[in-house]
Order: C-alpha cells, then structure tokens, then sequence
C-alpha cells in the first residue's frame, strides 16, 4: 500500500475513514462518479473539494489563493464530504471498490 493515495482514492478514505487500496483500473471510473455525485452542489462547494482533493492543496493554500477565512474552506469541503458519506451516495462509491 502507498504512504500517499492520490485522487480519486483520497477521496474514498476521506468518506469511509479507511485507507483504500489504488487500483488503476478503477480510478477513472471513480473519478467519474465522484463527480458526477457532486455534481448538484453549488459551483464554489465543487470547486473548492477539488482544489482539496485533486490538486492536492491544504485547506490553508486554499484559504490564502481564495482570500477565505479557513473556517469557511473547511466548512465548504465538510459539506461536500457529508454529501458523499449520505448513504445514497456512499452506497455507490461501495460498489466501485
């Protein structure tokens, strides 16, 4: 296992708590659907996980690039990570993995 999952896996041990075996053939398609479970929330709540997750950033690079408070960048990704632990949504990121 890696010291360092990079997205979409990050994502993964994110909303289970666990950490998630990388498995290249399965990660474009994880990919896809974490966006796409994404995908109704508001432009800035996207926008910000992604910086978060798939650029790789702390939430204090964020806060500095986005002028935020970091209160306000850690509440935005809570948010997005809540959204993908509803049992809807994590139901579907199961059967991927």
């Amino acid at each position: 296992m890696s010291t360092e999952l990079g997205y979409p896996y990050n994502v993964l041990s994110s909303v289970f708590g666990e950490r998630v075996e990388s498995k290249a053939d399965n990660a474009k398609q994880l990919s896809g659907l974490i966006e796409k479970l994404i995908e109704p929330l508001p432009t800035e709540l996207k926008r910000i996980f992604m910086l978060y997750t798939k650029e790789g950033k702390t939430n204090e690079e964020i806060a500095k690039d986005e002028e935020l408070p970091i209160e306000v960048v850690t509440d935005r990704i809570a948010l997005v990570l809540r959204h993908l632990r509803h049992p809807n949504q994590s139901k579907q990121l199961k059967k991927i993995f």
